[in-house]
């Protein structure tokens, strides 16, 4: 037991003054002049032992009475851990205030992380001479915070109060270990972590085995903020899907809107912003405790970055009702055709120069031998174009797809199975087990097949991006799906292909034989026909889906997004520049949202240059440059965007949050979790001095005074009794 008063234990000196009235009373004789001695023979022995003993009745009662008042004034508390001798223990304290998204939420007491900083406020109340206090915002994990214990009562209240919602994601687990280490260097007898958050179950992920982490007499406490748990819907997703990008041109927008809620959520207005712009609207339903994904076309007016986001309105969780995207819409197609003069590509070249003349703004051709490749800074190019590669420039170009580049690859006119095997090994793509040969086409036929007369197109995914919008109208022969046709070229000699589970076949030709395959590589894209484009293997070259075909698949791999990255709030991120985007060895400039800089040294590489950025404290689009980025002139663009896991407001039950702090060396016995409708300082007083006992002594005394009145009422009425008698 200790008291939280203890001076007030000096007026137990009180309870002595009883016992001296009982033993004066007992040395006072009165002398009474009486006749004869025989009345004192008429007393009874049972009166006297009863007068006797309600003498000594009334002596305890009385001394009772000063002593429980005392001990009620002197605040006495139970507690096993704390000092002895009735001393108050010195305490260091560390506040973990949740001040993550879910924290900006509301119910009828106000926002939550209002609620939070109140308790904060109430616990740094019952700070005592020589108690020293850390504050940790779990959403902050970058921010300036008070990681050290103090005793300046003034700077804590100036942590609590400029404390605000953070769109990063909180890990309850990783704050206590930072705050057992804390309490590590604490000479104090008592040691206590209080945790003041909502209790999101996405706030405790998963963590590995650790050995216990709590210093000796240390406590960890939770204290749950908010009654209830709001419904809420959010923007979960967006997504530009894999497709042609060109200014002028639509493109669609995948949304996914999700309801955390247990009722419908019925007519949701959702909107499609595009520079600032909103640009589309859609009235959306989604099911209880589901998502519910939606497309939307968009156009940009102008090439370069365009910055999107798509939002929903208002719910009890405002700040995840807005996700961002960005699309990077080339000015400039930058084409490198690898060749001879006179070659396969001769075809390719003409079709090319065609489309770059009729708009010479937006592509440029580079035409180079193979030779050239291997010294070549292929990262300055969107699209490679070859019918055969060189090995040794095979790696680079690997790096040049996996990194965003696009490939347009046709076999060659001599075509070599094992020479075309060795680049598609190499670069990822699928490989060839040899001609389909047709009666006169000449070629070697592969093992298992029979001559054909002729191959033509079979069937054609005209749902893929190539043909998106354009052949709609084309009314020729051959190759029909749902009235839309396109004049088949008459096939003498084509590559047969071993596709993998990441090949599309976008044509087809007769036999189920793919005619052009769709195929991703990293963050880049192939186009792989299989007929070089000369007169000897089909009349393809000469057919009016020739030449737009060509051109789209150039436009289409070039799509790839590259200088576009996606990040989460407060996470470290990469950025992949071109080496000439890396200045000349200052630090680049990565600009966001509310005027927020970054300063970032690139680290220049053999073929581009890479940025390493910190983890950004607002969710919107950041573009990286030289000087002051725009849109216009920077060189990539970042999205961040919050952590989706933050959507799920749901809370954690103890047992699991008990079973997971175990898990890193949190002993149960020492956690303790505190409600929403408890007092946070009266469990802080129990914590550190126990549970008070003075409201026991103040009803103990309050019942011997009523007892010693009875019992005193009771012996003047039998004085009376006898004086009648």
């Amino acid at each position: 037991m200790t008291f939280l008063n203890p001076l007030a234990l000096v007026g137990l000196i009180a309870a002595v003054i009883p016992i001296l009235l009982h033993i004066l009373n007992l040395r006072k004789v009165r002398r009474i002049e009486f006749s004869t001695v025989a009345f004192l023979k008429e007393l009874q022995r049972s009166a006297i032992r009863r007068l006797k003993l309600r003498q000594w009745i009334l002596l305890l009662l009385r001394t009772l009475i000063v002593a429980s008042v005392v001990l009620a004034f002197a605040r006495p508390a139970l507690k096993g851990t704390l000092g002895t001798g009735g001393g108050r223990a010195r305490t260091s304290m560390v506040l973990m205030i949740d001040n993550s998204l879910s924290m900006s939420a509301r119910d009828n007491r106000g926002e939550f992380l209002a609620q939070a900083k109140s308790a904060a406020r109430r616990i740094l109340s019952a700070m005592q001479e020589g108690d020293n206090v850390a504050v940790i915002r779990t959403g902050d994990p970058g921010s300036s915070q008070l990681m050290e214990l103090t005793r300046n009562r003034d700077l804590l209240r100036a942590v609590v109060d400029e404390t605000s919602n953070s769109a990063t994601r909180a890990s309850i687990p990783d704050a206590v270990r930072l705050a057992a280490k804390l309490l590590e260097a604490s000479t104090n007898v008592n040691r206590e972590i209080y945790v003041i958050s909502d209790m999101q179950r996405s706030s405790f992920p998963p963590a590995g085995p650790s050995v216990q982490i709590l210093p000796p007499t240390s406590s960890l406490f939770f204290n749950e903020v908010g009654k209830e748990v709001p419904s809420n819907a959010a923007v979960d997703s967006v997504s530009v899907a894999n497709q042609i990008l060109q200014a002028g041109l639509p493109f669609s927008v995948e949304a996914g809107i999700r309801n955390e809620g247990s009722a419908p959520l019925r007519g949701e207005v959702m909107s499609v912003f595009l520079n600032g712009t909103r640009i589309a609207q859609r009235s959306v339903d989604v099911p209880p405790s589901s998502e519910r994904f939606t497309d939307v076309p968009v156009i940009a007016r102008a090439p370069g970055f365009q910055a999107g986001k798509v939002a929903i309105e208002g719910d009890g969780l405002e700040a995840d009702n807005e996700r961002h995207f960005c699309v990077s819409i080339p000015r400039r197609y930058r084409v490198l055709i690898i060749g001879q003069p006179g070659d396969e590509l001769t075809f390719v070249r003409l079709a090319l120069r065609t489309a770059a003349g009729s708009d010479s703004s937006s592509m440029e051709l580079v035409d180079l031998p193979p030779v050239r490749l291997a010294s070549l800074d292929l990262f300055s190019f969107n699209v490679v174009v070859a019918s055969g590669l060189p090995v040794p420039a095979l790696p680079q170009l690997r790096q040049f797809l996996e990194r965003g580049g696009g490939l347009v690859l046709f076999p060659r006119q001599v075509f070599s199975p094992g020479e075309f095997n060795a680049v598609s090994a190499a670069l990822g793509l699928p490989r060839a087990v040899g001609l389909k040969p047709v009666a006169g086409g000449g070629g070697t036929p592969a093992a298992g097949t029979t001559p054909q007369s002729t191959l033509a197109f079979s069937e054609i995914d005209f749902a893929h991006p190539l043909f998106a919008g354009v052949f709609e109208d084309a009314v020729l022969n051959q190759a029909s799906h749902s009235g839309r046709i396109i004049e088949s070229p008459v096939i003498e000699r084509g590559v047969e292909f071993s596709t993998g589970p990441l090949s599309l076949p976008v044509i087809q030709m007769t036999g189920r034989l793919p005619f052009l395959i769709d195929q991703p590589v990293g963050d880049g894209r192939a186009i792989l026909f299989a007929v070089s484009p000369t007169s000897e293997w089909s009349d393809f070259p000469f057919k009016p889906v020739f030449a737009p075909l060509l051109y789209r698949s150039i436009v289409y791999v070039s799509s790839s997004q590259r200088s576009v990255t996606y990040a989460r709030v407060g996470e470290e991120s990469e950025i992949r520049l071109p080496s000439s985007a890396a200045g000349r060895g200052g630090p680049l400039t990565v600009s966001g949202p509310k005027g927020i800089q970054v300063f970032v040294q690139p680290v220049v590489l053999q073929n581009d240059a890479l940025l390493r950025v910190p983890g950004l404290p607002l969710p919107g689009v950041y573009y990286a440059g030289n000087g002051t980025t725009t849109p216009q002139t920077a060189a990539a663009a970042l999205v961040v965007n919050i952590d989706p896991a933050e959507v799920d407001l749901a809370r954690i039950k103890e047992s699991d949050a008990t079973a997971l702090l175990e898990r890193i060396g949190v002993p149960a016995g020492r956690i303790r979790f505190v409600s929403p409708q408890s007092d946070i300082l009266a469990s802080v007083r129990e914590t550190r001095y126990g549970t008070e006992l003075w409201s026991g002594f103040a009803i103990l005394a309050l019942l011997c005074a009523v007892l010693e009145l009875i019992v005193a009422r009771s012996g003047k009425q039998d004085r009376r009794g006898e004086g009648v008698a």
